[in-house]
């Protein structure tokens, strides 16, 4: 196995790691807060589902770089309530 697929390998055992804390994550959440304060959109590269935590106060923005625990790649994400 050369090194670039053995990295990919990697990578992908890895986000698959990440998406069931992640999911896990939010549950708990929803749970605690409401869906009202999980936000939903889709990855700007692979269009899979990511979930991000809104801000609580109205008029509150945050903003972040993201990378999608689905394909790996980054984006930059801005949320608002």
């Amino acid at each position: 196995m050369d090194r670039t697929t053995k990295s990919k390998r990697l990578l992908k055992r890895s986000l698959e790691e990440i998406t069931v804390k992640v999911d896990a994550y939010f549950e708990k959440i929803e749970a605690k807060y409401g869906s009202h304060r999980v936000a939903k959109y889709p990855c700007p590269h692979c269009q899979g589902e990511i979930k991000a935590l809104r801000p609580e106060e109205t008029g509150e923005v945050w903003d972040s770089m993201v990378q999608c625990n689905l394909c790996g790649k980054l984006h930059f994400k801005v949320i608002d309530k």
